[in-house]
């Protein structure tokens, strides 16, 4: 429940160009630390990844993100 309501805070009140350039470069975070070899790191960025993109799902369907949705679609989606 704690963490609900802290990503509710933390990204509710981003823009949308806010989260696209948190996606972006989280992104970019998590490739480098996979190359590094640092997996904590890596995990770490791409959950940042989620949240802002469930955090646009969100906004846009009024609903949370439907399993299945990932990095591919998001990907494919032009998000990041």
């Amino acid at each position: 429940m704690a963490r609900t309501a802290k990503f509710a805070t933390r990204y509710s009140k981003k823009t949308e160009a806010e989260l696209r350039y948190i996606m972006r470069d989280a992104d970019e975070a998590a490739r480098c630390a996979r190359e590094m070899g640092n997996v904590a790191n890596e995990n770490k960025y791409r959950d940042q990844v989620n949240d802002a993109v469930t955090e646009l799902h969100r906004r846009r369907n009024g609903t949370s993100v439907a399993c299945g949705t990932g990095l591919v679609t998001c990907r494919q989606r032009g998000w990041i």
